[in-house]
């Protein structure tokens, strides 16, 4: 069973294109970037203007949009709801077991803020496929086909570990 782990820093409080420091309320953007062939994932935060002026980093995993904490003792911005709707659809289709995982976990945080809502499971089935969770933008229409979402096939410990490094990425409180 594949382990996936996300040993990713905090937000860094300045633009690695110009070095520029983001300012409380400022907008950037946050990408997580695999730094080798082993896979291991990096964050890098961009003003907005540092990244749209230059090369998306090479091994983009995945990014999102936030605005910079104004309290510079936790220096640790909450994702909004809709950049985290966003990377839900950037993800949407992946078969990497880490991007998979990583859906997995913005799907249950778009439930829990409401802006997705749970509609049902498909359990695991060995001759059939594998376990998913059904959801719907909040205010469908119900006739509207459902997103099924897999669940990540980690073990208890592997997944609690995920869930706990998921958290300290998108600078949620437990």
């Amino acid at each position: 069973m594949p382990e996936s782990t996300y040993e990713i820093g905090r937000f860094t409080g300045s633009c690695a294109v110009t070095g520029a420091p983001l300012k409380p309320g400022e907008p950037f953007v946050a990408a997580l970037v695999e730094v080798d062939e082993a896979g291991a994932l990096t964050r890098f935060d961009y003003s907005e203007r540092g990244w749209e002026s230059g090369p998306r980093p090479k091994r983009l995993f995945a990014s999102w949009r936030a605005c910079a904490p104004g309290d510079e003792a936790s220096r640790r911005p909450t994702i909004d709801t809709a950049s985290l709707l966003a990377l839900f659809e950037e993800l949407e289709g992946s078969v990497e077991p880490r991007r998979m995982t990583l859906r997995y976990f913005v799907t249950l945080l778009l439930i829990r803020r409401k802006a997705l809502v749970l509609a049902g499971e498909r359990p695991h089935q060995a001759s059939d496929r594998d376990a998913a969770i059904v959801v719907r933008s909040r205010g469908t229409d119900p006739d509207q086909p459902a997103i099924e979402v897999p669940v990540p096939s980690l073990d208890d410990a592997a997944l609690a570990h995920t869930a706990e490094q998921f958290q300290q990425l998108m600078g949620i409180d437990s």
